[in-house]
C-alpha cells in the first residue's frame, strides 16, 4: 500500500470520527441541556420504534462492512460504513 492511500485512509478516518464527536455532542445537548418541552405531540409515541429501526439497519450495515473487509472488499466496506454512518445519523 502506498503512502498516498494511508494518507487518504487517515483523513477519512479521522472525517468519521469528527462527524461521529458531533452526533454525540449534538445528542447530548438535545437530551440533556435543552429546556424540556411544555406539551408533547402524540405521534412523539411512534419514535422509539423509528429509532429501534435506524438501529437495527446500522448494526446490520456494520455487520456487513465487517464481512466485507474480511473478504478483502475494502470499497465495499468503505460504502457500508459511511451507509451506516448515515443510517444513524438519520434518526
Amino acid at each position: 500500500m502506498s503512502d498516498v492511500s494511508d494518507d487518504a485512509a487517515r483523513r477519512v478516518v479521522r472525517t468519521a470520527f469528527l462527524i461521529g464527536a458531533g452526533i454525540f455532542a449534538f445528542l447530548i445537548w438535545l437530551l440533556y441541556l435543552r429546556p424540556a418541552a411544555v406539551s408533547v405531540p402524540a405521534w412523539t409515541a411512534s419514535l422509539p420504534g423509528v429509532n429501534a429501526a435506524f438501529n437495527a439497519t446500522t448494526t446490520s450495515l456494520i455487520c456487513l462492512g465487517v464481512l466485507a473487509i474480511r473478504n478483502g472488499r475494502r470499497r465495499l466496506h468503505v460504502a457500508f460504513q459511511i451507509a451506516a454512518l448515515v443510517s444513524s445519523g438519520c434518526f
